[in-house]
């Protein structure tokens, strides 16, 4: 009866460790075609401004995903 029970265990163990690792190879596959961006930085601190001026700031980002990256609006935060 104690070797049913031990062989039950292993048993079970090696079912849910092969249907984690099939699981994330299913994630993986997901995720790997599709657009991912990445920006070189998040936030710029533009210091003291004097009125009436215009200071601009170029982001830089890239699509480190395997399809298209479709941008389709952009707002200040």
């Amino acid at each position: 009866m104690g070797n049913v029970l031990k062989r039950g265990a292993v048993l079970t163990a090696i079912i849910l460790l092969l249907s984690g690792l099939s699981s994330l190879k299913i994630v993986n596959a997901e995720t790997k075609d599709v657009p991912h961006i990445e920006f070189k930085e998040y936030v710029h601190d533009f210091g003291n401004v004097l009125q009436d001026t215009k200071p601009k700031h170029t982001f830089t980002f890239r699509n480190t995903g395997g399809q298209k990256l479709i941008i389709e609006k952009v707002k200040a935060g």
